[in-house]
């Protein structure tokens, strides 16, 4: 937990994502994951992290041009670049290879991507690497038999280098799902392997999302995060293939670094009800899986006038509140019957492991309201890197449409 100096600097509704929290979890994760595996940060989870992480992490995948000039402004190296996305569109796969050239590692989800990339490469005259996605049902990837096709056709594409095979299902996955999974790639790159048919440098690289978990409520049942990593580290470990393993992690790596405060604006009671509206809301804060009031997530009470309170209080707390937010919507409920004493205008909500998505998956243009401000804090100090945004200009456009 933040300490209460740093708190009180934020002014609300903010973000506060502590570098001191996230360099302790790279440091957790590869002392027990080991030097063999590379981790890559998904920036779709947190771009505000990238600046920090670049020294820290093997590198970055960009799912979009958008992030990928994010990375770029500041001054990621191409060599820590993986060029991702379901959607490549000519004009910018063109401008990301002429940028990145053959330094960067690009995805191919489909048969028409791989075409695109080696159009790229032929007229920014170099050769790419690229890892194939294999599908794991869905529209990302390609299923197997597609991908074969692909690996037995890789010499018409003179321009790409088959470097390897990606995977990634999803999030806040069992471990007993993750090592199933591990167990099926390995079986088929061992097959491939062992086929002879696609040479002996094109599945050089593994790479795996395997969306490790995050507990969000304290009533979850909640697996220390030592035990899943190294549960991870044995199917690794376990694997036939030999070749190089990255991560694509981006929830574990960012979640617990983040904070999101709100302040109460207003208390009443409506019947039964008593009612903590907030100045935030749910379209700023987002956690996987969960309809936002239906459990209470990790959370403190930064009181104006005293100290930092862990919520819920439980049997001691004389007043129950439901706290929503600052939307014209019913849907806008953070919490529903939270147990808490003495709650006054000016107590700040503070909402914990809130360093992944949060800051960009929220329905943040919702109802017009401004984008909340954004700090980093390390060593006792905070600072402000993005300020109160409008946001009604972007729901209105040209006021002349015909000008």
């Amino acid at each position: 937990m933040l300490k209460e100096q740093i708190l009180k600097k934020a002014v609300t509704p903010a973000y506060i994502f502590s570098l001191d929290e996230l360099e302790d979890r790279v440091r957790l994760i590869r002392k027990i994951l080991g030097d063999r595996i590379r981790i890559v940060f998904a920036v779709k989870a947190n771009p505000f992290l990238v600046e920090t992480l670049s020294p820290l992490v093997d590198g970055f995948e960009a799912c979009s041009p958008g992030e990928d000039r994010i990375c770029r402004a500041l001054n990621v190296p191409s060599d820590k670049m993986v060029i991702s996305g379901v959607n490549k569109e000519e004009a910018s796969v063109a401008e990301q290879v002429r940028f990145h050239k053959e330094k960067a590692v690009y995805t191919v989800e489909s048969p028409l991507q791989m075409a695109l990339l080696n159009k790229a490469a032929l007229k920014a005259g170099c050769r790419i690497n690229v890892l194939l996605r294999l599908s794991s049902g869905n529209q990302f990837g390609m299923d197997e038999k597609t991908l074969k096709e692909l690996l037995g056709r890789r010499e018409d594409y003179t321009k790409v280098r088959v470097r390897g095979l990606q995977f990634f299902s999803g999030t806040q996955k069992k471990s007993r799902r993750i090592s199933q999974e591990i167990a099926a790639a390995d079986e088929l790159l061992t097959a491939l392997h062992a086929s002879g048919a696609y040479g002996t440098d094109c599945l050089q690289e593994f790479e795996f999302g395997p969306g490790l978990p995050v507990s969000y409520f304290p009533s979850d049942k909640e697996t220390p995060d030592e035990v899943l990593l190294e549960s991870l580290r044995e199917d690794l470990d376990a694997m036939r293939y030999r070749g190089q393993i990255t991560l694509e992690i981006g929830r574990f790596l960012a979640a617990h670094c983040g904070y999101y405060l709100t302040e109460v604006s207003d208390l009443k009671e409506t019947g039964e009800t008593g009612y903590c509206i907030v100045d935030g809301g749910i379209h700023q804060l987002n956690y996987y899986g969960q309809m936002m009031g239906m459990k209470i997530p990790h959370l403190s009470l930064l009181r104006k006038e005293g100290g930092i309170t862990p919520l819920p209080e439980g049997a001691e707390a004389n007043d129950h509140r439901t706290v929503c937010g600052s939307l014209c919507t019913t849907a806008d409920v953070l919490i529903r019957d939270l147990p808490v004493s003495g709650l006054k205008g000016g107590d700040v909500l503070v909402f914990e492991r809130a360093g992944a998505y949060s800051v960009t998956e929220g329905i943040s243009l919702f109802l017009s309201r401004d984008l909340p401000r954004v700090y980093l804090t390390k060593q006792d100090t905070i600072i402000e890197v993005r300020k109160q945004v409008l946001t009604e200009e972007l729901n209105y456009g040209r006021i002349n449409p015909d000008s």
